[in-house]
């Protein structure tokens, strides 16, 4: 009784995913779908991953799949993490989709956010001092340590601690980088 709710949905999804109740449909949809529906919509997500995650109500609906859907199987939503990963750099410094990876680390599932950190280590460690010194991304970084892991946290801290004189000398970006240096630095070895 329910399928022409969600064929609406499916063809009209980008004009619903950029509309505030839109979005709770979308989720509502989400949390009473079976697999396939789910799959179906995080397809469309990941078709619009850049129109969806940097919307200011698009991004609500991926940190629902991060945060609220814990039962979520972690194999359906690989394709949506793995296509994060290949624009990190950028969500990172975007107000919205910043916002989502914030989410993510301060209220998301464990597995999900350390397999964020740990792509943005092995493909991006170059770049953390950067991402620290972005306006939103400064967030990112500071949500990254309530991810319970002490290696990631040490790691990340000890990266951006040898980088900060890659950023100005005096420039309010790496006052902001010192702040969180300060903040996290039971971190330091």
């Amino acid at each position: 009784l329910t399928n022409f709710i969600y064929n609406f949905v499916y063809n009209n999804f980008i004009d619903i995913a950029r509309e505030k109740y839109g979005v709770c449909t979308i989720q509502k949809c989400l949390l009473e779908g079976d697999e396939m529906a789910q799959k179906q919509i995080i397809n469309l997500i990941i078709e619009n991953l850049d129109c969806v995650i940097k919307n200011d109500f698009g991004n609500y609906l991926i940190q629902y799949i991060f945060t609220k859907m814990k039962d979520i199987n972690f194999e359906l939503i690989l394709p949506l993490i793995t296509k994060i990963e290949e624009n990190l750099l950028d969500f990172c410094k975007n107000k919205y989709s910043a916002s989502v990876l914030e989410k993510c680390f301060e209220r998301g599932d464990e597995k999900i956010s350390q397999h964020f950190l740990t792509y943005l280590l092995e493909k991006h460690s170059n770049d953390i001092i950067h991402i620290a010194a972005n306006k939103y991304g400064f967030f990112v970084i500071k949500k990254s340590f309530f991810v319970n892991n002490v290696e990631i946290n040490k790691k990340i801290i000890s990266i951006i601690k040898n980088d900060i004189n890659k950023l100005n000398f005096n420039s309010k970006e790496k006052k902001l980088v010192y702040s969180l240096l300060k903040e996290f630095s039971e971190f330091l070895c």
